[in-house]
């Protein structure tokens, strides 16, 4: 009996994929999410390897000249062996999603997303290597701060004192509050500019996570927020789906890769 692959669609156009086989689970992943969003996936590879300015020009040599000093090609490479050596379950998952990504290259037959046309090239078929590439660059860019590792790097040189005092922040500050510490006050924060009113925030840069107790709220409701530092894309950096196999029943959203997050479905319905 041939392996069998559904895709359905519900009707804010999110896939749900169902399979009998783990493998073929994330083939479907890998097509699916290839038919919404292949020039992005190819966009965001160009941009792990260091390739954008090729095709997108001199605004971009500056990203290229970070990833490829980063190493991201050379740290993929480095994982690819890892899953060679330690989890080939993981292995054949990610071949199985690089291969539903090509299948689905196959399939358009020159009849490529519009950008493709309009920058007059063809993607290359994906690789495992690219796949870890686009997840290590995305890692990257929640931590990517080149010039201040160079710096701090660079301070090892000074002399015992001065690289101590260098390296030493100037208002150093706990972030999160311990239970009896005053709160900023309320009004102040509304007059004044978010990075003179809370320390250490001037760069509108954070964690990817804060919460606020309920007692400290307007609502008296808790807050949890997450990834304060995501820019905007369009299309959107998340991809929405949902998974339906032997091991995994999850739907939610992943960063253009196959992790998924969420609630698990509970009706086998392209409506639900």
């Amino acid at each position: 009996m041939n392996p069998t692959v559904e895709i359905l669609r519900d009707v804010a156009g999110v896939p749900h994929i169902y399979a009998d086989s783990t493998n073929d689970l994330y083939f479907g992943l890998g097509y699916a999410m290839a038919e919404d969003r292949l020039w992005q996936m190819d966009w965001l590879r160009r941009r792990a390897l260091g390739r954008q300015a090729k095709l997108l020009g001199s605004a971009c040599v500056q990203s290229d000249l970070v990833h490829r000093s980063v190493g991201i090609a050379e740290i993929a490479d480095r994982e690819v062996e890892l899953t060679d050596a330690h989890t080939r379950e993981i292995r054949e998952i990610l071949e199985s999603f690089v291969a539903g990504i090509n299948h689905y290259l196959d399939q358009c037959e020159g009849n490529l997303p519009t950008e493709f046309k309009l920058l007059e090239y063809e993607p290359e078929p994906f690789t495992v290597r690219d796949s870890l590439a686009i997840l290590r660059a995305q890692f990257w860019s929640l931590n990517g701060r080149l010039r201040n590792i160079a710096i701090a790097e660079a301070a090892r040189l000074l002399p015992e004192e001065l690289r101590e005092a260098y390296l030493t922040p100037e208002a150093p500050e706990t972030r999160i509050l311990p239970p009896d510490a005053a709160y900023p006050d309320a009004a102040r924060l509304n007059t004044q500019p978010l990075e003179q009113g809370v320390v250490g925030m001037g760069d509108n840069s954070g964690s990817n996570n804060w919460a606020v107790s309920a007692r400290r709220t307007a609502s008296g409701h808790a807050l949890l927020c997450s990834d304060p530092h995501q820019p905007f894309w369009v299309p959107s950096s998340w991809y929405e789906y949902a998974v339906h196999g032997p091991e995994d029943s999850a739907a939610g959203a992943g960063h253009l890769e196959f992790r998924a997050c969420g609630e698990a479905p509970t009706a086998r319905s392209p409506g639900a």
